[in-house]
């Protein structure tokens, strides 16, 4: 389900500029894959997943199956992949097999011969589609002709070697599969490890036989006609994305997971000449122990920066920012002042820009302060929201929270002229929906999670209570 993180790659890739001659997909990725040969742009495909309602994806057997002897085959169908999912994603396996141009690969595990079918984009169905998706205790098998087929994801989740077979040079991986220290109690998470450990196996497998190949081009003994090293960019992310329980709940969602995908992969296409490492290193992700996240958004109205009306577009146009904010390591970010992770989108001149990178530093305790990078008009900007806490009162705590100033410079400089500024004042029910939102990431337990988001917002609380209510507090002691 949380396979919109790859369409926001997706989307990053193309806007700058990529092509590609081959696409693959496995698992998860062949919806993405199936929505782009259906003809949708990666911009309609995060549209389409932000809207679909997971609850889509929930189809039980009919009744009699679940008293079978030998016991059910699956704890629910494909009925609501079918006749909810795919129709709401647009996917369609006519207009799939009729594209032309790049060329497409789905993947499907034939259980009947334990092996990965590689199925051209001209030869799919609505049976293989679904197919593809079906995990085993999740989802039946799918019957095929003579044979019963599932999800690849336990063999061949990349298949990389496929676009080498092809020819390719430079392949482009997007990665949605954890691969961090952590490993969790419960048969829900430990089911994931046994997908981490197959997935990732596999691509290593793959990887190392890339770096083989290598050397057999760099000696001038291509089998496939490849006359350069292949190179391999990697697009994942830092910490494990959230698994499918948080989507279904909506602890995260798909705007979110696309967003993520949009920045994790405009950071990796900053070295895009640099290929990543052709060993287990290449998927390697961080704990995500004591991690936090939660929202923000901020809506107002662009005025005239130092250079003035005449050199802003946007100005006494409206604007609008909403951010996803996640903190990794409480301790760093507490303590020693590590920016947390930003992602999300920005309304400029009445269209939605992605960002490309971002961050939330606390300068100091006095001050918290964002900077988002973003390109818009084929031009480079960054975006500063600031918070501070100049105030001594309650009420000036209240006013203070409720102040953010919105900067925005074209370039990388800090000292760029402002183009224009937007000074938002926050009404009470933003400031409880940001503390509404405030989750634990994945914590390990219900204790856990508790622990993280109390250290969290209880450095929040010391903060303002030192600032605004201890001295306010000794004031009146003395007028006693």
């Amino acid at each position: 389900m949380r396979v919109a993180y790859q369409a926001g790659a997706l989307a990053a890739l193309l806007d700058a500029g990529l092509t590609f001659d081959h696409a693959d997909g496995t698992s998860g990725g062949t919806m993405n894959l199936a929505m782009l040969f259906s003809g949708l742009s990666p911009d309609q495909m995060i549209e389409r997943w932000t809207t679909l309602d997971p609850k889509g994806f929930v189809s039980f057997l009919p009744l009699p199956e679940y008293f079978r002897l030998e016991g059910p085959r699956a704890f629910g169908d494909a009925d609501g992949v079918l006749e909810r999912v795919f129709p709401h994603l647009g996917i369609d396996a006519g207009r799939i097999a009729a594209a032309t141009g790049m060329r497409g690969t789905f993947n499907v595990c034939n259980f009947s011969t334990k092996t990965n079918r590689v199925v051209a984009h001209t030869e799919v169905t609505s049976e293989l589609l679904v197919a593809g998706i079906s995990l085993p205790i999740l989802m039946p098998p799918v019957r095929v002709g003579t044979d019963d087929y599932v999800d690849s994801v336990w063999i061949q989740d990349a298949n990389l070697m496929e676009a080498v077979r092809q020819g390719a040079e430079e392949i482009w991986v997007v990665w949605c599969i954890g691969n961090s220290p952590d490993y969790r109690g419960g048969p829900f998470n430990q089911y994931v490890h046994m997908i981490e450990l197959s997935a990732n196996g596999a691509l290593f497998a793959e990887l190392e036989a890339i770096r083989a190949l290598n050397e057999r081009i760099a000696r001038g003994d291509s089998p496939f006609g490849q006359s350069r090293p292949i190179r391999v960019c990697i697009v994942k992310p830092d910490d494990p994305l959230p698994l499918d329980p948080a989507y279904f709940s909506g602890t995260i969602d798909a705007r979110t997971l696309a967003a993520r995908g949009y920045a994790d992969a405009s950071r990796r296409l900053q070295r895009r000449e640099a290929g990543d490492a052709l060993d287990p290193t290449a998927t390697q992700m961080r704990s995500l122990a004591d991690s936090v996240s939660f929202r923000e958004t901020f809506r107002g109205t662009w005025q005239a920066g130092e250079r003035g009306a005449a050199d802003a577009a946007c100005v006494n146009t409206a604007v609008e920012v909403e951010l996803a904010v996640f903190v990794h390591r409480l301790d760093e970010f507490l303590a020693q002042g590590a920016p947390a992770y930003v992602v999300g989108r920005v309304l400029l001149e009445g269209s939605w820009v992605w960002i490309k990178q971002g961050e939330l530093s606390c300068v100091s305790p006095e001050q918290q302060r964002y900077r988002l990078w973003l390109s818009h008009g084929g031009a480079d900007y960054v975006l500063e929201a600031e918070r501070r806490m100049v105030g001594q009162t309650p009420q000036e705590l209240l006013r203070d929270l409720r102040a953010v100033t919105l900067t925005l410079r074209q370039g990388e400089s800090p000292a760029a002229p402002d183009v224009a500024v937007c000074r938002v004042e926050l009404d009470l029910s933003s400031l409880k929906d940001v503390a509404r939102s405030v989750r634990a990431i994945e914590p390990e337990s219900v204790a856990a999670g508790a622990a993280a988001v109390t250290r969290f917002c209880g450095a929040f609380f010391r903060a303002a209570y030192q600032r605004y209510l201890k001295p306010r507090r000794c004031w009146l002691s003395f007028w006693q």
